[in-house]
């Protein structure tokens, strides 16, 4: 099929960098299906909702002009940031697209088609006649024949991501339970931590927080863990985000094929989506003390650990398959381009 053109304007741009955007960035980005043009902006300098609204005008106009009128702090175009404005009209036809990350005064009840990162999100956005559920979507993962660091002969928890808010307190707590077992261990590979000094400095001395590292190294920490950890957030504050995100290390740890300790409340759409295939120890107390429970019980079943090892190889083969959900992907873009063309579409996003 020949490229579709797609113009997207988020603040939220596609790059391998984390969260949103690595995401995108693995659905759009180096991609056959797709010809990509980014249009990114500080939301700040202007309204949205005033945007968009003028795009979805001329959108269903497909074959003429778009005419924005806005000017842009700056512009990332085919992958490549440029000190200028966004042209004021865009040539397009029926093989264009326009896509955004709607957040913040975005637009969901609007476009033709949505594509939702959970149930949890699909249910709290409500009704809308085109929308699907796509989990944040993994990377290709080339499992490392190699361990690191070392194995010390401790049942080794890694966590993989962010160190930092809710993530931090929760990590902290944990490691400090920890410390009053000496057969178990935690590691944590990510670029930052807002713990106290203290605990920066003994959790670097005793090799607990491996900083940073890059995908082939942190592969290799991933391959020699005994159990792959998630951690969602029991604060009320985060509740909604609970109920609406899925986190995407769930999806890159299935491709390691390693018992997962999924430690969040019993409202967290992984939580729900791990129980409902049986595919994770899930940990619904707020207390460390639920993990260490769920490590011990590992230790002493290895029956146990082979059946989640089992389920999280087909986790990564079936549900969270990067390849089913890049098909998902573009065959309902590539639908949506067919019914353009046939004059079907009704908001014209």
């Amino acid at each position: 099929m020949e490229k579709i053109r797609v113009i997207f304007i988020s603040s939220v741009r596609p790059e391998p960098t984390s969260a949103g955007q690595i995401i995108l960035y693995r659905h759009f980005c180096n991609r056959p299906e797709f010809d990509l043009e980014v249009y990114g902006f500080e939301p700040t300098k202007f309204s949205f909702r005033m945007l968009l609204r003028r795009l979805l005008g001329k959108i269903a106009q497909f074959g003429g002009i778009f005419e924005t009128l806005v000017n842009f702090a700056w512009v990332l175009w085919k992958g490549r940031w440029i000190d200028e404005n966004l042209p004021t009209k865009i040539e397009c036809d029926q093989k264009t697209i326009v896509g955004t990350v709607a957040h913040g005064d975005g637009f969901y009840a609007a476009c033709d088609l949505a594509f939702c990162t959970s149930d949890g999100m699909q249910e709290e956005l409500g009704p809308h006649p085109n929308s699907h559920v796509i989990y944040p979507m993994p990377g290709w993962h080339k499992v490392s024949e190699k361990r690191f660091p070392p194995a010390t002969g401790k049942f080794r928890i890694v966590y993989v991501g962010a160190a930092e808010g809710f993530y931090g307190r929760m990590l902290r707590s944990l490691m400090h339970e920890l410390a009053k077992r000496p057969v178990l261990e935690l590691i944590i590979v990510g670029p930052h931590s807002d713990w106290p000094e203290e605990d920066k400095t003994v959790a670097r001395e005793k090799g607990t927080c491996l900083g940073f590292q890059p995908p082939e190294k942190a592969a290799a920490v991933l391959a020699g863990a005994d159990a792959l950890l998630v951690v969602m957030s029991f604060e009320r504050e985060h509740e909604l985000f609970m109920r609406t995100s899925f986190t995407t290390k769930f999806l890159d740890y299935s491709a390691f094929a390693k018992p997962v300790i999924l430690w969040g409340p019993n409202y967290c759409t992984p939580s729900r989506l791990a129980k409902r295939e049986e595919a994770a120890l899930v940990v619904e107390t707020e207390s460390p003390e639920g993990v260490i429970a769920a490590a011990k019980k590992l230790m002493d079943n290895p029956i146990e650990v082979e059946r989640l090892s089992a389920a999280s190889r087909r986790l990564s083969q079936t549900v969270f398959s990067p390849d089913r959900l890049q098909g998902i992907f573009v065959g309902e873009i590539e639908e949506l381009v067919q019914q353009s063309s046939r004059g079907g579409m009704d908001n014209g996003g």
